[in-house]
């Protein structure tokens, strides 16, 4: 167990003090907490309803080039999730997904301003789109 805790506190995710009385106290770190971040994206997923709603979630983005690596991560993470990519920066998907994109923004480090999360009820290309879904 020792050798765990040292790990991480070489690896910065957590910082111990011991204290006279011989405990110690264990805090996680500003890195420590955006790995346990990461650690929660292997068992995301978006919960399908019994019933859909028959609204589509629409995330578009305009994330700046020296944010990059951020903006491919978003790209890469909606496709996991299941989205259909309508255009570059532009992804769809039938179920309500809010929570999970406002974490991925948190995740990712980017503003509101640069990821838009909206829902209509009618989109282009509808009828491949519930074929896609198998909705």
């Amino acid at each position: 167990m020792f050798r765990t805790i040292d790990s991480l506190r070489q690896n910065k995710l957590i910082t111990y003090k011991e204290k006279n009385n011989g405990t110690c106290i264990v805090s996680i770190t500003r890195a420590g907490k955006k790995k346990v971040k990461e650690w929660d994206l292997e068992h995301m997923i978006i919960k399908k309803p019994v019933q859909w709603d028959k609204r589509w979630r629409i995330v578009t983005f305009d994330i700046r080039e020296d944010k990059k690596k951020a903006r491919d991560a978003l790209r890469r993470m909606l496709k996991r999730l299941g989205f259909y990519r309508l255009q570059r920066s532009v992804f769809v998907h039938p179920y309500s997904c809010r929570p999970e994109i406002e974490f991925l923004c948190s995740l990712y480090d980017l503003p509101e301003r640069d990821v838009l999360y909206f829902s209509t009820d009618r989109i282009p290309n509808e009828l491949f789109l519930k074929k896609y879904f198998k909705i």
